[in-house]
């Protein structure tokens, strides 16, 4: 799987940290759909962790898809919400 985070690039994650990843996307999407502050930074700052622990930076040179964008680690729930709203945030689709 790779995710880009906004502003940082873009990192590989191996298969066995797809279900880890797919929960934390629900709970971010759930948090931000009903607007919970405390639940939106936790699942942030719990797939930031999964990420920085897990992730392979993909090569520079490297131009393909993302599976997931997840939002910088600064971006508050009303910038998330905002860019749910206009298409520039598409977090995972578990397959």
């Amino acid at each position: 799987m790779i995710v880009r985070t906004i502003g940082q690039g873009q990192c590989e994650i191996p298969d066995r940290e797809h279900a880890k990843l797919d929960q934390l996307d629900k709970a971010l999407m759930t948090a931000i759909e009903a607007h919970d502050d405390i639940a939106y930074a936790r699942a942030l700052a719990d797939l930031h962790h999964v990420v920085a622990a897990h992730g392979v930076p993909t090569p520079d040179h490297h131009f393909g898809p993302s599976d997931v964008i997840l939002p910088d680690a600064d971006t508050t729930l009303d910038e998330a919400v905002a860019l749910v709203r206009h298409g520039d945030l598409s977090l995972h689709e578990p397959k």
